[in-house]
């Protein structure tokens, strides 16, 4: 691997948020994406059976600093401002333990600004890949 761009992703401690998603929480909250997810998804039947799994993850993790420094391509760390699934903190945080990263703030953005501002993503995206 030669570079790494990593959205929305922050220093995450154990209990910092307790996961309890649901297909109903998630579909309420954006159900052409989710529709399309399953319509992706090689066995959609089990999309509860990950949910489940992907709580308890979520739940029980713990990515800060000895992973984080361990790190040693390039990496732009990009975020919307307004992100709720990483708080704009903790992806400052995770920025200022990866050696060789470069902050990118999308202003007054949410969490998923890749799918929300694809041009102002690419307008960060696009230096970091020429360097």
């Amino acid at each position: 691997m030669k570079k790494l761009i990593a959205f929305g992703a922050g220093e995450w401690k154990q209990g910092f948020r307790t996961f309890n998603n649901t297909q109903q929480i998630l579909f309420s909250m954006d159900s052409l994406y989710f529709k399309q997810q399953l319509a992706l998804m090689p066995e959609p039947q089990k999309f509860d059976e990950w949910l489940v799994s992907l709580n308890k993850y979520y739940t029980s993790v713990t990515i800060g600093e000895v992973t984080l420094s361990a790190i040693q391509v390039p990496v732009l760390v990009m975020a919307g401002e307004l992100g709720r699934n990483a708080p704009l903190k903790t992806v400052i945080a995770a920025y200022k333990m990866i050696p060789h990263a470069q902050l990118s703030n999308i202003p007054n953005m949410p969490h998923p600004v890749f799918l929300v501002n694809f041009p102002a993503v690419w307008a960060s995206m696009k230096p970091f890949l020429k360097q």
